[in-house]
């Protein structure tokens, strides 16, 4: 009798003390920046997860390179592409493992089919409690047209009222932007919007109405791009590298952030052979973007940022001022409110110091697309002045220690004498 006794308490007890999850807490501030578990984020990622080789369908021969580039800046969507399930504890101890957050993404909230069930109901709950959880992503290239998509976000709504929703486009600056939209928008109860952009000519015309839709809807939160697939830079046939365009992709990327995007997402990897996160340009530009983002990201994310015509100004989390830029003149580019007579450094696409005059103001002539400037970091202590060693026997400025008595030791006679070390003695660590 005892022994089934202990044997119910085991087994009753996997679930009364099994693993309690709670999904990562996601808010926005007022310029719709990412706020995960307290940590201001430029959301940046790509649609697959690229994964250690052996562990899953992106085996990265470069692994150790693109993981260190990544870091928290990372989102995935989590089916493998063909409609299955990737194991989901493989899944979230990578999400641990790298500090990757990861979006619910399946089954697809935009079909009435795929979620209004027990089982995907119970699947949902399953993978949204899961702490490296960040939103759900509702529905991919949102038609006005498809009823069926407000009730699986009125569904989400009333069941997670804490998840941000997020709601995609397919070329948004396309769709003609009139009260009908605002009201569709409105209608999901969507916080979060993004679109994909398929060529270069719509980038702009998209950011800017992703950007005036977040300021306008008081329920969107915050709004990023969707760069979709390497072909529509360049790339073609079974080597990605022909013809791409690396300068433009990365223009493109700095754009929207001048132009107040919350974040980038590179949708569609393709499946050819060379693989680009293989090494291919793709690849490396997506890792280096990831890289240069990473190390201005005090900047990036700074709640005082201000918005110009072509770049940010903002003070950093780290005190420093940055400049992120993408001018339309390459030959001249003018920025004031910066620090008087202040040094800054060009970032990535420059080399060399450029230092503001007494109004705060540089110009700078040199030539380029996409300009970073970062305020050089002073000295952070000024070298002492030495004062008069007849009064203390400081001779360096920094209390009386062991530099003035070796100081003293190696000039004795010149110019020091006994009283010099009389006062060492007398005020020593003073």
């Amino acid at each position: 009798m005892r022994r089934l006794l202990v044997i119910a308490l085991l087994f009753f007890g996997g679930f009364l003390f099994s693993p309690v999850y709670a999904a990562a807490n996601v808010t926005f501030d007022s310029q719709g920046t990412w706020i995960i578990d307290g940590k201001r984020l430029f959301l940046y990622g790509t649609f697959q997860l690229p994964r250690p080789k052996g562990t899953g369908i992106l085996d990265s021969e470069n692994w150790d390179r693109m993981a260190n580039y990544y870091h928290l800046n990372n989102t995935i969507i989590e089916h493998d592409g063909s409609g299955g399930i990737w194991d989901n504890g493989k899944r979230d101890l990578l999400a641990a493992q790298y500090n990757v957050y990861l979006t619910q993404g399946n089954p697809w909230i935009s079909e009435w089919p795929d979620w209004n069930n027990p089982t995907a109901k119970a699947y949902i709950k399953d993978q949204i409690s899961r702490p490296r959880r960040i939103m759900f992503y509702g529905a991919e290239e949102a038609s006005i047209a498809r009823e069926n998509l407000f009730l699986g976000y009125d569904y989400l709504k009333q069941t997670y009222p804490n998840v941000p929703i997020h709601l995609n486009f397919i070329n948004i600056s396309l769709i003609p932007y009139h009260t009908n939209l605002v009201n569709f928008i409105t209608r999901t109860k969507a916080s979060v919007i993004s679109s994909h952009r398929n060529d270069n000519t719509t980038h702009t015309a998209q950011t800017k109405t992703l950007v005036q839709l977040r300021e306008e809807i008081p329920t969107v939160k915050s709004a990023y791009l969707l760069i979709r697939g390497w072909t529509e830079y360049g790339g073609g046939g079974k080597d990605p590298d022909i013809g791409f365009k690396e300068d433009q992709m990365e223009f493109d990327v700095f754009n929207s952030i001048a132009l107040g995007i919350n974040g980038i997402m590179f949708w569609e990897l393709p499946s050819n052979t060379p693989h680009p996160y293989y090494g291919g340009k793709y690849g490396e530009v997506i890792a280096r973007i990831g890289g240069y983002l990473e190390e201005i990201a005090p900047g990036l994310v700074a709640p005082n940022r201000i918005y110009k015509t072509d770049h940010i100004v903002s003070k950093g989390e780290d005190n420093r001022y940055y400049v992120i830029a993408t001018p339309n003149s390459t030959t001249s580019f003018t920025v004031t409110g910066l620090p008087k007579n202040t040094v800054f450094e060009r970032l990535f696409y420059g080399t060399g110091t450029i230092t503001t005059n007494a109004n705060g103001q540089f110009t700078d002539t040199t030539g380029g697309k996409i300009k970073i400037y970062r305020q050089k970091v002073a000295p952070s202590t000024p070298i002492p002045i030495p004062g008069d060693i007849t009064e203390t026997g400081d001779k360096v400025g920094d209390h009386v220690n062991i530099n003035d008595y070796n100081l003293l030791v190696t000039k004795f006679g010149i110019p020091y004498t006994i009283f010099d070390y009389n006062l060492i003695v007398e005020n020593w660590n003073k």
